[in-house]
C-alpha cells in the first residue's frame, strides 16, 4: 500500500510536466538566475559582486549547491526546476514520516497519505519554495535527532538550516532557549552544556560562509525581528515574499486536520523527558503563524508538517476503535485528496504560454546586451529576466526598482495613466536609464491598458502578450 501511494505522489507531483517543460509559478525563474549569478563567483571569488537582490532574498547553501551542480554537469538542463523538484518536494514527507514512526504504531501510515494529499505541501510544491523544503527537512531531521539527545548527529543539519532558511533558524534558537530551560529546571545541566554547546558549534561552522552576507542578508533581518515592521521602507521590501496561504485559507482547507491534531497534543502525549520537544514545535509554529508574528504566512508550511504528525496518531487510534470510526477515518482522507486533486487540475497548466516562451527564448539571443525591459507585474517580471537576461523593472522586485514601488503603487502610476503620462512618468523617475534600449513587455494582465501612440512602438503582437519599444519624447 506504501508503495502505491508513493508512487501516486510521483505521478500526481510530476503530472503538470507530462504537458509543458515549463516550470510553475515564477520561483524556478528566480533561482534560476541566482544560481547563475553564483556560477560566476566560482571565478572572481567575490560575495560582493553579487546582484543586491540575490544577495537580500537567498541565503548562500543553495546558490552554492546549485552553482556546484552547474559546474559538474556537461549540459544545462532546466529539469531540476521541473520534474526534478519532484523528489526536493518529497524531503518533508520524509521527514513527516520519520517523526510519525518513533512514536506512534500506524500512525506513519497515515501521516504519509495525509502528507502526499495535503493542500499545504502541495501548495509550498506549486510555488517552487525550495529553499523552504530543503529547510523543512533539515527541521524536520532535527527535532528527530533532539528527541533521541543526539547533539553531535543533529549539529551539520542545524548548520544546514542557517545557510538555507533564515526564519527557520528562529525556531532553532528559541526552542533552544526554552528546552535548554527546561533541562535545567530539572537540573540535568550536563544536557543543557551539550544543547547549547552543539548549537553553538553549528552556528560557528556557518560563520564563514554567513560573513560576506552578514550586511545584507542577516542584519536587515534582525532588525526586522525587533522593529516588528515598523520602517514603511522595510516592510515594503519583504511584504512582497511573504505570500503564501492566508489563515482563513488554511483553516478552510484544513480546519479538521488542524482539529484532528490539537486533540491528540491535549489528550495523547505524555510528559516524559523528551515527549515535550515535540509538542514544543507544533506550539511554536503555530503561535508563530496564528499570532500573525515574524514572516507567519510562510511559516504555515512549518506548522502543517507537525499538524500531519500528530493528525496520523489520532487516525491510527480512530481506526482501531468501532466501525464507523474507520468510515470517518476514510471520508475525512477521501475529502482531503480530492480537494488536493481538485487543486493539481486547477493549477497543473503553466503561467506562460508555449508560444511566448519559445519567443522570450530567441529575443534574448538577439535583445542588445544593455537592454531595459519594463514589465508592469511582480509575478510576471522574473519570466522575462531569466529568458531575456535584461535587466528588469517591475513593482517590488529587482534592483532597479529603487523606489520601492509595489503593484498597487504602479497601478496608481501606470494602469490608470495614457500612454502619454505614462511616458512622462519614466522619463522623470528615471532619467540616468534612457540612454538605454528601453523594451516594454505587456501580457494578459496588462493587455487593456492604454498604450497607443505617444513613445510607444509595437514590436510584436502574441494573443496574450506584446512587445514594444520606448521612444524618448
Amino acid at each position: 500500500m506504501i508503495v502505491f501511494w508513493l508512487i501516486l505522489f510521483f505521478v500526481i507531483r510530476s503530472f503538470p510536466f507530462r504537458f509543458s517543460s515549463i516550470p510553475l509559478w515564477y520561483d524556478p525563474w528566480l533561482y534560476k538566475s541566482m544560481f547563475l549569478a553564483y556560477l560566476n563567483l566560482w571565478t572572481i571569488r567575490d560575495f560582493s559582486a553579487l546582484p543586491p537582490r540575490i544577495q537580500s532574498m537567498y541565503e548562500p547553501l543553495l546558490g552554492m549547491i546549485g552553482s556546484s551542480w552547474l559546474m559538474i554537469t556537461w549540459w544545462w538542463t532546466e529539469s531540476i526546476l521541473t520534474w526534478g523538484f519532484v523528489f526536493i518536494s518529497f524531503l518533508p514527507i520524509l521527514g513527516i514520516c520519520l517523526l510519525a514512526r518513533r512514536r506512534w504504531t500506524l500512525s506513519w501510515y497515515f501521516a504519509f497519505f495525509l502528507a502526499v494529499f495535503s493542500f499545504t505541501q502541495y501548495e509550498v510544491f506549486w510555488r517552487h519554495y525550495r529553499k523552504q523544503l530543503v529547510a523543512m527537512f533539515f527541521l524536520t531531521i532535527v527535532v528527530w535527532w533532539w528527541e533521541r539527545r543526539k547533539w553531535r548527529e543533529m549539529m551539520p543539519l542545524v548548520t544546514g538550516v542557517f545557510l538555507v532558511h533564515r526564519p527557520a533558524a528562529v525556531f532553532i534558537l528559541c526552542v533552544g532557549v526554552l528546552r535548554g530551560g527546561y533541562l535545567f529546571f530539572r537540573r540535568e545541566y550536563k544536557q543543557v552544556i551539550h544543547l547549547w554547546w552543539s548549537i553553538l558549534l553549528a552556528l560557528l561552522l556557518a560563520l564563514p560562509i554567513i560573513l560576506p552576507f552578514l550586511q545584507t542578508l542577516f542584519t536587515p533581518l534582525i532588525w526586522f525581528f525587533w522593529r516588528e515592521i515598523d520602517i514603511p521602507t522595510l516592510q515594503d521590501g519583504f511584504q512582497q515574499w511573504w505570500t503564501f496561504l492566508t489563515i482563513h485559507e488554511y483553516l478552510l482547507i484544513w480546519w479538521l486536520t488542524l482539529l484532528w491534531a490539537c486533540w491528540w497534543v491535549r489528550k495523547k502525549i505524555k510528559p516524559t523527558v523528551d515527549g515535550p520537544i515535540l509538542v514544543l514545535a507544533f506550539l511554536f509554529f503555530f503561535v508563530r503563524v496564528f499570532g500573525q508574528w515574524f514572516f507567519f504566512q510562510r511559516m504555515i508550511g512549518y506548522l502543517d508538517m507537525f499538524v500531519l504528525v500528530f493528525a496520523g496518531g489520532a487516525c491510527s487510534i480512530l481506526w482501531k476503535g468501532q466501525w464507523w470510526k474507520k468510515i470517518v477515518v476514510i471520508s475525512i482522507c477521501m475529502m482531503q485528496m480530492s480537494m488536493m486533486l481538485y487543486r493539481t487540475y486547477r493549477t497543473y497548466r503553466p503561467l506562460i504560454e508555449k508560444d511566448e516562451f519559445a519567443f522570450l527564448s530567441q529575443i534574448g539571443k538577439t535583445m542588445p546586451s544593455n537592454a531595459l525591459v519594463i514589465v508592469p507585474g511582480i509575478d510576471y517580471s522574473p519570466r522575462v529576466q531569466w529568458r531575456t537576461q535584461s535587466d528588469v523593472l517591475a513593482p517590488g522586485l529587482f534592483d532597479l526598482n529603487r523606489r520601492g514601488l509595489l503593484d498597487e503603487a504602479w497601478n496608481s502610476k501606470w494602469v490608470s495613466r495614457s500612454a502619454q503620462e505614462k511616458c512622462i512618468w519614466f522619463q522623470r523617475d528615471y532619467p540616468d536609464l534612457l540612454d538605454r534600449p528601453v523594451y516594454l513587455w505587456v501580457w494578459s494582465k496588462q493587455q487593456k491598458t492604454e498604450l497607443k501612440g505617444a513613445c510607444f512602438d509595437l514590436l510584436q503582437q502574441g494573443k496574450w502578450w506584446s512587445r514594444r519599444k520606448m521612444n524618448k519624447l
